[in-house]
């Protein structure tokens, strides 16, 4: 764990973005099932590109072969999914008629590069869709610069913002997990650990809260996050790059497993599933459905992504993109749909037992090299 920063007066760098994120051509592709249409903003989903983790499990038995190690039992993702059966190395259980496809969705955003009249666009977009979709549910990945900025120039921005939090508890949300949302592989050790630590603390000065889940729209993974996300306070991980061009992450054929780090920490993270994508300059499967869907670039429905991921128990279908690359045509057609069900970042670990085990098994540490060529070493173990 870290000791709580002290200095906290250095200007924060990191604030990278790339225009070209807006400015991909048509010959990058459509969305599986598509024709020819308007050319995309951002590149097409890869839902078809292979994995170099393809024959790797994302539940490896890890531990100790001479002491035994606590493992925290997560029961359920979703407050009632049992994951003992896929530790006992059993064929995966049928997909029970109640279990739903969780679908997660979050705005990206900020003032950096955005402005705060489209932040407040964007905002009120999302409350109006709260307001006629009463199963949806929409959370924000601002970075926390923005709210800072709410509070120093446009204080009535901010309060509007937190009137909707108050209106909407559990159906709208702070997803915002760094100060800057920056590429984590390329600022150094410092600004990695402040980034995190800032964001929490404006987070919680301003709203009372701050996501306990860490999820980030573009490339912003490495080998050592898990022992940072411990060190600040973070329960889990959604381990998914959504928007890809400037990296990725490996790609697990499992539901939840236990991202562990270079110093041993250990977090509880949903990974990116194996054909889910995982190559620069596409979006992950689910992100393209959900910004696209149904549309001309878009033709593949979540409908068929259950069906491909239904080897997966629980799947979640997750996006986090721009906010204004969403369709309301596709909250409509799943609003109130039976095996449909919109959560939060708060949601994603919530059923997690208190409850612990003591299991001995064997170590199996795997390395893999990511997309920018740095190495990836995770020692990935079961959650009984």
């Amino acid at each position: 764990m870290f000791d709580k920063l002290v200095a906290r007066t250095t200007v924060l760098g990191s604030m990278v973005w790339d225009n070209a994120r807006r400015k991909f051509s048509s010959n990058h592709g459509k969305c599986s099932g598509s024709s020819a249409a308007a050319p995309s903003t951002e590149p097409r989903s890869h839902s078809s590109a292979p994995s170099d983790t393809s024959r790797r499990s994302f539940f490896q038995f890890a531990a100790s072969a001479a002491a035994a190690c606590s493992l925290i039992e997560l029961r359920a993702i979703f407050e009632q999914h049992a994951l003992a059966e896929e530790l006992t190395g059993l064929p995966q259980r049928p997909v029970a008629a109640e279990e739903p496809l969780y679908m997660l969705t979050y705005d990206h955003g900020g003032a950096v590069l955005w402005g705060i009249d489209s932040f407040t666009k964007n905002l009120r977009s999302a409350v109006a869709w709260l307001e006629r979709y009463p199963s949806f549910k929409i959370g924000l990945d601002n970075e926390a610069y923005t709210y800072d900025l709410l509070t120093e120039q446009h204080p009535a921005v901010l309060e509007e913002l937190r009137g909707y939090l108050k209106r909407f508890p559990g159906r709208l949300a702070i997803g915002t997990a760094t100060y800057g949302q920056p590429l984590s592989c390329f600022i150094n050790e410092e600004s990695n650990i402040r980034q995190l630590e800032y964001a929490r603390e404006v987070n919680q000065r301003m709203f009372g809260t701050t996501p306990p889940v860490y999820a980030m729209s573009e490339h912003a993974m490495h080998c050592q996050i898990p022992q940072l996300l411990r060190g600040v306070g973070f329960e889990g991980a959604l381990m998914r790059t959504h928007f890809q061009m400037y990296g990725y992450n490996p790609t697990f054929d499992e539901p939840i497993g236990r991202w562990i780090g270079l110093d041993g920490s250990s977090i509880p993270a949903v990974p990116t599933y194996k054909g889910e994508g995982a190559e620069f300059f596409k979006t992950t499967e689910d992100n393209w459905i959900l910004t696209r869907y149904p549309g001309p670039e878009c033709h593949e429905s979540l409908v068929d992504f259950r069906k491909k991921f239904a080897r997966i128990h629980p799947t979640v279908a997750s996006r986090v993109d721009d906010g204004g690359l969403r369709r309301e045509e596709l909250v409509k057609e799943y609003e109130g749909k039976p095996g449909y069900r919109w959560i939060l970042l708060e949601e994603l670990l919530g059923g997690a037992s208190r409850s612990r085990s003591r299991t001995s098994h064997r170590t199996q540490r795997l390395h893999t090299a990511d997309a920018m060529g740095i190495l990836w070493q995770r020692n990935l173990e079961p959650l009984p």
